[in-house]
Parts: C-alpha cells; sequence; structure tokens
C-alpha cells in the first residue's frame, strides 16, 4: 500500500495557484487540472510496476494537520471532486492495477467526506491506541477505539483495512493490546479484511504536551527488543486473511454496493469473486436479435424465460452478450430471476480507424459511460466486455 501524501510546497510556482507554495488550495487546483502532469507522471509509474497496487490518497481530509483539509483552504465539496479527478485521470490512462482506499478521520464527517462508492474500493482507518500521548491521556482498547466509527463504516459496504494500526508503550502493555485486538477483530469484526502496522518512532504529531522525558521528539510506535510484542504483532498479521485486490475502479462507473466482483490473487493462480464467494464461469453466448445470423427473432419476455430456463438446466450460470439493445432490461431481469450473471458487451466497427477518427472514439465512449450509468447496479452484471 502506498499513502500518498500530497503536499505541494516543494511544487514549482504556479500564477494562478501560488498558495501550493504554501501547502493550500491543492484540491482546487487538482480540479482545474491545473495538476495532471504531476498526477499522470505518478500514475504511469505505478502503470509500469506491472503489480496490483492500494493507494490511500490524500487521507483524513478533516484532520487540521493535513493540508488538504480545511486548514489548506479546501472544502469538503473541493475534497470530493479532487479525489474523483485523480481516479478518473488514472481510468483515462488505462490504469487498472490500482485498488483506492479512502481514509477518514472524524465519524462525523464521513458522509460530508466520502467521494462516493464508485470511486472507492476500501475504506482505510486509522487505529492507532496513543496512550499517555493522546488528547486526555488515556490508555485505550482497540474495541474503544473501533466501535465509534463501526457503524457508519458498515453502512458504506465495504472491505476494511487498518491502514494505521497499532500502540505506543507510553501507560500500558503493547503485547497485551495488540493480543485483544486480534481476538476481538477474529472473532466480531468480519469487515475488517487487513492491517498495516504504523511502524515508527518518528511520528513528530504530538497531540498533547506530555512527552516520555525532556529528550524525546518523536512518538515511538515500534517494538523495542520485546519479543512478546513481536510475537502478538506476528500473530495479527497471520490470522488475518490476505487482502484481496479489488479492481473495480477500472472505470469510477463500475463499482456499486449492492454487489461486489472482484479479482484476487497473484499471476497464475487469480479467483473472481462475486458477493464474497469464488465463481467459476459457466457461459453460454447468447446473441440472439442481434441481426439475422443470429436467429434476428423477438426476445420477448416467454422466450427469454424458456431460453435462460433450458440455459440454467444445463449447468450454466452466465451468458455473454456482444451489443447492447432493446431487449436490455428484459435480459437483465430475467437472468436475475434465473440466477443468471451477464457480461456485457459492447461492439466497436473494425473498419475506424481509432488513431485518427477521434470524433467516432469520443462518441463510443460516450456510448458506453451512458450505458454502464445505466446497468451498473443491476445485480445480474457481472463484467463488462
Amino acid at each position: 500500500m502506498i499513502t500518498w501524501e500530497p503536499f505541494t510546497n516543494s511544487f514549482s510556482y504556479n500564477a494562478k495557484y501560488p498558495g501550493l507554495q504554501q501547502n493550500k488550495d491543492f484540491c482546487k487546483a487538482v480540479i482545474n487540472g491545473a495538476l495532471d502532469e504531476y498526477i499522470e507522471a505518478f500514475a504511469l509509474k505505478i502503470k509500469a510496476l506491472e503489480k496490483p497496487v492500494f493507494i490511500r490518497f490524500a487521507h483524513e481530509p478533516d484532520n487540521p494537520v493535513y493540508p488538504w483539509s480545511a486548514t489548506g483552504g479546501n472544502t469538503a465539496d473541493d475534497y470530493k471532486a479532487s479525489w474523483q479527478h485523480v481516479v478518473k485521470v488514472f481510468v483515462n490512462l488505462g490504469i487498472t492495477n490500482v485498488t483506492w482506499v479512502w481514509n477518514p478521520w472524524n465519524p462525523s464527517t464521513i458522509d460530508e467526506y466520502y467521494p462516493g462508492k464508485q470511486y472507492v474500493d476500501w475504506i482505510g482507518l486509522t487505529a492507532l491506541n496513543y496512550g499517555k500521548a493522546s488528547y486526555d491521556g488515556q490508555w485505550r482498547s482497540f474495541k474503544q477505539i473501533y466501535s465509534p466509527i463501526r457503524k457508519k463504516i458498515r453502512r458504506l459496504s465495504k472491505p476494511v483495512m487498518l491502514a494505521e494500526f497499532g500502540t505506543t508503550a507510553y501507560g500500558g502493555d503493547q503485547a497485551a493490546w495488540l493480543t485483544e485486538a486480534t481476538q476481538f477483530i477474529t472473532e466480531s469484526i468480519p469487515e475488517i479484511k487487513s492491517l498495516v502496522f504504523f511502524y515508527s518512532n518518528r511520528d513528530r504529531y504530538w497531540i498533547n504536551s506530555w512527552r516520555p522525558d525532556s529528550t524525546t521528539r518523536f512518538i515511538d510506535w515500534t517494538f523495542g527488543q520485546s519479543k512478546p510484542v513481536f510475537d502478538a504483532a506476528k500473530n495479527a498479521l497471520t490470522v488475518l486473511p490476505k487482502p484481496s485486490y479489488i479492481s473495480s475502479v477500472q472505470s469510477p462507473l463500475l463499482t456499486t454496493a449492492s454487489h461486489t466482483n472482484s479479482i484476487s490473487g497473484k499471476a497464475g493462480n487469480y479467483s473472481l469473486r462475486v458477493d464474497g464467494k469464488p465463481f467459476y464461469i459457466q457461459g453460454v453466448a447468447y446473441n440472439p436479435a442481434h441481426d439475422w445470423r443470429d436467429g434476428d427473432y423477438p426476445l420477448s419476455k416467454k422466450q427469454l424465460i424458456a431460453d435462460f430456463s433450458a440455459i440454467k438446466a444445463m449447468g450454466a450460470n452466465t451468458i455473454r452478450r456482444y451489443h447492447p439493445g432493446v431487449y436490455d432490461r428484459n435480459i437483465l431481469n430475467t437472468a436475475s430471476e434465473h440466477d443468471l450473471k451477464v457480461l456485457y458487451g459492447f461492439w466497436f466497427d473494425p473498419e475506424v480507424d481509432y488513431y485518427k477518427d477521434s470524433l467516432q472514439v469520443q462518441q463510443y465512449i460516450q456510448r458506453i459511460v451512458k450505458l454502464v450509468e445505466q446497468h451498473k447496479d443491476h445485480p445480474a452484471i457481472l463484467g463488462w466486455g
């Protein structure tokens, strides 16, 4: 996972957005395309990795210590629009190896800052026990940290990553804290699918005046030389399932909360999952009513029921369509009624010169976007082709 913190104070002077050199107005500059060159350069570096990458972009947007918050002159609407713009830049460049992790800070502002389900794959959370270094000096269990935000997080219907997880040793037992947290997660919190230890001894963001001694400059989240703490940390990483790489934001139109399709695994051993369960496609290319070669007969509801009943009876679970048409609504609804999935296809004229005919390309894009918007939440949709 990469935490992408867009500090801009080192950027070249921008006459339209001079505040960038003071870490201000970042979101407005992104929205208006002023930083597209910077975003595109980063996107292409990610693409070149040719490996799945989780990106936690501009986390905790309501935390005043970060310049992409209101501190830097950004509103919640600015932030959401900038997040969406960044995702679209990646999509337009054909970047498909990125999973987007959105990380809120205050439970009360989640709805205000959430970029939208179609632009987010995972929810990231900061789950840190500061102990005596907390704002009130109190030691908190993981349960105390997570419970206040859990109800709102679960409403978003996304897998949860503890993107900053850990505890200091300031006022309590690190090993016991980690052991209790692991037990609580595995027994009671099924939505948490991954955790990332915040293993740093260079954290300068103190939130109270307490210090362990007069020479300490940074908060220490490391384990020192304690074997019990290392063992507890190792156990936490062992008992949780390995995170699935979800590439649902291949287009900012494709992610839905009503049904979750994802691909997990690694080269040579990928697995398609539908609603969290393994799904092996056993399909039929179903293309009547396309033209005379494919039957060219009306797809009435009665005809669809007869065809899909036969397809289901033969053991298939998926049909493939090659081109949008007037029967789409009936096809999708009847497929859903028969527990069939649909690979929804788009046909492109092979006679078009796609390098030169930019008008035709744009028309295709507009049409596809419109159709995906129209059908993306239908439970029968398995994918696009």
